[in-house]
């Protein structure tokens, strides 16, 4: 995963509030990987921009080489459906753990 100078905002009637400013990350695909932070931080928007749930605002996502971006909305759907999928399968696995 790698993401280049990427910024989200969520607006809300004339509200804009700003979550990611130009965030550059790149994520090796053969380790593991902790994002954390405090809430409110944008731990979920990165990850959902990284799942192709959302879109940057600007700036560039790209995941195996393919920019996230340049997919269109149709594609969009298996990519979130495995998305989903894998989130719950990680939380059934973590509740396990507990």
């Amino acid at each position: 995963v790698r993401i280049q100078g990427v910024y989200k905002s969520y607006r809300i009637g004339t509200v804009v509030n700003p979550v990611l400013h130009g965030i550059d990350l790149d994520i090796p695909f053969d380790g593991l990987s902790v994002l954390a932070g405090p809430s409110g931080s944008g731990k979920t928007t990165l990850l959902n921009l990284i799942g192709c749930i959302d879109r940057a605002d600007r700036g560039g996502v790209s995941v195996a080489g393919v920019a996230v971006d340049a997919v269109s909305d149709d594609e969009f759907a298996p990519a979130v459906a495995a998305y989903v999928h894998n989130v719950h399968w990680y939380n059934a696995e973590l509740r396990r753990l507990d």
